[in-house]
């Protein structure tokens, strides 16, 4: 996962003031050519032209755009604009790309792995509800889908922060802090993972912002123990 703008818990309330305060963003999977170019372009202008992390946006291929077939992406759209994207990676016989760095891993009976790579959004005050939003899709499609039982993820850790977010929502380290040799002159890389059967877990244990946050961003989520978590926090 990454992102040009990366948060903590506090980050719930910066997305409810920009979502009072800017249009209204739309959130659906990717349909057409056309979408794609959308992608294509949010690609280039955040990995290449603001953040000069790749020479040209066909590096993208060999090490990213050979999982497309075993993929779900998601667009966020406001205005007719793209303003971010997401991908879901549902695991095959390639296996999934976090294994590229870590080498395969043997799957537990029962164990179901999908891989969130992409999350994508253009800085500005939309950056943080972009970014929830598109992870509330991704958590939804992985759970009701894939019937994923953990969701992974390969991150740029914040410069002052690190991976604090993602380990308060519940994720774990599961390799890094590494460099990653795809990209140029970027942060440190985590590769985390988030056990499914722990959010209903941590929704209950958890009181005011941060439970607010996981009551989002497993909204969309079927599972009926995260369900009946979700209704005692209401």
């Amino acid at each position: 996962m990454t992102t040009t703008d990366k948060g903590s818990t506090a980050t719930i309330e910066r997305a409810r003031s920009a979502a009072a305060m800017h249009p209204r963003i739309e959130f659906r999977e990717v349909t057409g050519s056309a979408d794609w170019h959308h992608i294509q372009a949010l690609r280039e202008a955040i990995y290449v032209t603001a953040e000069n992390r790749i020479g040209e946006e066909t590096g993208f291929y060999g090490s990213f755009d050979r999982y497309n077939d075993h993929s779900k992406w998601f667009l966020a759209m406001s205005e007719g604009c793209a303003v971010g994207c997401v991908k879901v990676i549902r695991d095959s016989e390639i296996g999934l790309p976090y294994e590229t760095i870590i080498g395969y891993q043997k799957r537990a009976p029962g164990q179901v792995i999908a891989e969130i790579g992409h999350l994508l959004s253009l800085s500005g005050p939309m950056s943080a509800p972009v970014v929830l939003g598109l992870m509330r899709e991704s958590f939804a499609y992985s759970v009701n889908q894939l019937g994923a039982t953990h969701v992974v993820g390969d991150v740029f850790l914040d410069k002052s922060k690190g991976d604090a977010f993602y380990r308060r929502i519940g994720f774990t380290t599961l390799h890094g802090p590494y460099p990653d040799p795809r990209f140029v002159d970027a942060p440190l890389s985590m590769i985390i993972i988030l056990e499914v059967a722990s959010l209903s877990i941590r929704m209950r244990q958890s009181k005011g912002m941060l439970k607010d946050l996981l009551c989002y961003l497993t909204g969309a989520c079927n599972d009926p123990e995260i369900r009946r978590a979700a209704g005692e926090a209401a």
